[in-house]
C-alpha cells in the first residue's frame, strides 16, 4: 500500500495536489477561504487546510468548517472536496444562524 501525502496545495481547478511540507508551508492560505459568515460574535468559517486530517481514511480530509463563539462553538466538520466543503458550509450556516437569516 502506498502512503499518501499529508500536505496538499490546490491546482487551478481546486483539486488537491500532493506536495512536500516546504511547498505547503509557503502557500497563500488566505486564498483558500471557502466561506466566512458572522452574526454577532459567532463566526462560521470554512477553509482549505492543506493538511490531511484523516491519513488512515479512504480520502484525504482537507477542508474544514468550524464555528467560533456562540452556543455551537467548536463544532467542526471536515470534507474531502471543495464541492462538499461549499455545501457543508451552507448547511452549518443554516444550522447555526437559522434558516430565516439566510
Amino acid at each position: 500500500m502506498t502512503k499518501r501525502s499529508l500536505y496538499y496545495k490546490l491546482d487551478e481547478n481546486e483539486e488537491p495536489v500532493p506536495v512536500q511540507v516546504h511547498e505547503w508551508a509557503t502557500d497563500d492560505l488566505e486564498k483558500h477561504i471557502i466561506g466566512r459568515d458572522t452574526e454577532g460574535n459567532t463566526l462560521v468559517s470554512t477553509i482549505f487546510l492543506g493538511v490531511d486530517h484523516d491519513p488512515a481514511g479512504d480520502k484525504p480530509m482537507l477542508w474544514e468548517t468550524m464555528v467560533f463563539h456562540g452556543r455551537t462553538a467548536e463544532y467542526q466538520k471536515r470534507y474531502s472536496s471543495a464541492k462538499e466543503a461549499r455545501k457543508g458550509h451552507g448547511e452549518v450556516v443554516k444550522k447555526v444562524f437559522g434558516e430565516e437569516n439566510r
